[in-house]
């Protein structure tokens, strides 16, 4: 293992360590983050942290893997995971990724990845994408999830695809199980990611405001519709156009509906899965110069077919309307909700509390419902008094005023204004 010694100059006083040492020896972020990790960088012969500020005259060693990080995918076809292509153009290549193998390396070196045997197949991918150690690949899988992977065999057509996945160009849809916690019918989730402060398996879905200051979140978007529901759990349909890590795994468990098997995101464990059921089930490339339009979709495997089987004999069913009418915070929870958090600080908590109440629809339909009924010899929008003096006043709200109203009491008159003003419920109709 080789070492690397450097001064750190004026230039780079109050500058973060990692982003000092990531600029200095030219490596990447996920190279630096471990080996933070790793105890592997010392400032004037201690261990050091990636967030410590550096000034002028300290002594910074860095301990460097024999095999670069950075180094090119192998090329190498494992036997035990053959490349399965579902199409094959002159300028793109879609396969279809098993459960349990990785996409790509994540260390020099490295075999046994999808990446590998796209390389060993198609030599052309070799230097093309966002790292020598992902040739090709337009995007990612998790290690367990299955399903379709696009990959480009030259540089133009990779730009075209990775502008495409950006613009929306390129539509991926995947199917999840997820374990049915009052989920609604469908809606659209906008919650920040970022990497967990304490647990780097994971990422954290940011939905109080001090996670947003603290961790400066990458916004994202996951819309679901769910097709069908069955014996505590539900089939969904998801999309995420710029799919962060663990983005749909990290959102649907923040609504409380996490993906059946995911037990590092709260679901419980299914015995004889082995894997979270979550299928990345079809790509369609609306088309561009240079790459024709195409579409592929993949199979489930059949431990999920076991599964969906099983929810499919169980269409869905509308929910019924709760007691209050269409505009009852329950059935604007169940039928097209959105759950987010923009990146200001009252926006997250607002949605932050929002969601928290949407995953209880069916308690606040109820409260809902007695509002209404106390009100009901009286003008909606105004106090109204309980005939029992132990409990205090409510106000009975129309539409989604009382979810708000709901939210804000619950956070400090600082965040009150904004998020009274915020728009908690369906998605506005396009212009």
């Amino acid at each position: 293992m080789a070492e690397k010694s450097f001064v750190i100059d004026e230039k780079d006083r109050g500058a973060r360590l990692d982003k000092v040492v990531a600029s200095t020896l030219g490596l990447g972020r996920a190279a630096v983050r471990r080996l933070f990790d790793d105890g592997k960088v010392r400032v004037d012969r201690r261990r050091a942290q990636k967030g410590d500020v550096v000034e002028p005259g300290h002594t910074v060693s860095v301990q460097l893997p024999d095999v670069s990080d950075d180094a090119p995918a192998v090329a190498h076809e494992d036997p035990a995971h053959p490349l399965v292509v579902i199409l094959e153009t002159p300028s793109v290549v879609v396969v279809d990724k098993p459960a349990g193998q990785p996409t790509a390396p994540l260390r020099g070196g490295e075999t046994g990845t999808l990446a590998n045997a796209l390389v060993a197949r198609f030599p052309e991918m070799a230097g093309v994408g966002f790292h020598a150690r992902e040739p090709g690949l337009v995007h990612r899988l998790d290690n367990d999830t299955s399903g379709v992977v696009v990959a480009a065999r030259s540089r133009a057509a990779w730009d075209a695809l990775v502008e495409g996945t950006r613009s929306g160009a390129l539509d991926k849809l995947y199917l999840a199980v997820c374990e049915d916690r009052e989920m609604p019918d469908s809606g659209t989730i906008e919650i920040p990611l970022a990497p967990h402060p304490k647990d780097r398996r994971r990422v954290l879905a940011c939905l109080h405001p001090r996670d947003v200051e603290r961790l400066s979140p990458r916004p994202a978007t996951t819309t679901f519709r769910v097709v069908a529901r069955a014996a505590g759990a539900c089939l969904v349909e998801v999309r995420a156009p710029r799919a962060l890590r663990h983005q749909i795994r990290a959102h649907l468990a923040a609504i409380d509906c996490p993906i059946v098997g995911d037990t590092l995101y709260g679901a419980k464990e299914v015995a004889g899965l082995g894997r979270h059921a979550l299928h990345a089930a079809s790509v369609t490339w609306k088309g561009a110069a240079g790459v024709p339009a195409f579409t592929a979709t993949s199979e489930l495997p059949p431990e999920l077919a076991a599964l969906v089987g099983q929810l499919r004999t169980a269409p869905i069913a509308p929910h019924a309307s709760s007691a209050t009418g269409k505009d009852s915070v329950g059935s604007m929870a169940r039928s097209g909700a959105r759950f987010g958090a923009r990146t200001g600080a009252g926006d997250v908590a607002a949605d932050a509390f929002a969601l928290r109440l949407a995953g209880s629809a069916s308690r606040a339909a109820s409260s809902c419902a007695s509002d209404a009924t106390r009100a009901r010899d009286g003008k909606r929008g105004s106090t109204v008094s309980t005939s029992s003096p132990a409990r205090r006043p409510r106000t009975h709200l129309p539409n989604g005023a009382a979810l708000r109203a709901r939210c804000s009491a619950m956070l400090s008159s600082a965040t009150r204004t904004r998020i009274c003003g915020h728009a908690i419920g369906p998605p506005a109709p396009p212009a």
